[in-house]
C-alpha cells in the first residue's frame, strides 16, 4: 500500500509497478475500479511535476497483467 499512498519519489519503476497492481486488483476484484478516480487524483495531485511519462508507463504496467490474462 505503501506505493500507493506515499507520494515522494515517483520514478518510472514506481509507476510501472503501481499499474501492474491495480490492473491485477480490477482482474480479481472489479468493485476496485470505483477507486480508480481517487488513486487517479493521488497521482496528478500529489506529483511534484507533470505527470506525462509516468502516467505511460502506469498504463503500459497495466496492459501487461490484461494481456496475459486474456492471452491465457
Amino acid at each position: 500500500m505503501d506505493i500507493v499512498i506515499n507520494t515522494r519519489n515517483w520514478t518510472l519503476k514506481r509507476s510501472f509497478i503501481l499499474g501492474c497492481i491495480i490492473s491485477a486488483n480490477i482482474m480479481l476484484l472489479p468493485k476496485i475500479i470505483f477507486a480508480i478516480p481517487a488513486l487517479a487524483f493521488l497521482f496528478f495531485a500529489k506529483k511534484p511535476r507533470a505527470g506525462g511519462l509516468a502516467f505511460l508507463w502506469l498504463i503500459a504496467g497495466g496492459i501487461i497483467p490484461a494481456a496475459l490474462f486474456w492471452a491465457f
